[in-house]
C-alpha cells in the first residue's frame, strides 16, 4: 500500500478523483490469534460467543465494557455495510 500512497503524493493530479483498487489480506480472528501465538510463543486464544453474549457484554462489571461493546458494534456495522456494498458492486 505504501507504494500507492507514494505514487499519489508524487503525482497528485494523476490520482485526483480516481479510485485506487488496493487489496489487503483478509484474515480471521482465529488466524490472528494463531499467528500471534506463533510469533510470541504465548497462549493466544480467540474468544468466541453468540450475538446474545455480545449484547450482554456491554453490561460487564468493568469500566471499559460499554466502550469496547460500542467499538465492536461499530466495526460489525461498518463491516457488514462494506460486504453488502461489495456484493452489490460485483453484481453490477
Amino acid at each position: 500500500m505504501g507504494a500507492f500512497v507514494l505514487a499519489a503524493f508524487a503525482n497528485p493530479s494523476a490520482f485526483q478523483g480516481k479510485d485506487m483498487k488496493i487489496v489487503a489480506d483478509w484474515v480471521t480472528v482465529r488466524d490472528m490469534a494463531r499467528q500471534a501465538a506463533e510469533i510470541t510463543g504465548l497462549d493466544v486464544r480467540c474468544l468466541e460467543g453468540s450475538m446474545d453474549d455480545f449484547e450482554r457484554s456491554q453490561y460487564d462489571p468493568w469500566s471499559g465494557a460499554r466502550d469496547l461493546y460500542l467499538m465492536n458494534l461499530y466495526y460489525i456495522q461498518v463491516y457488514l455495510n462494506s460486504v453488502q456494498l461489495l456484493i452489490i458492486a460485483s453484481q453490477g
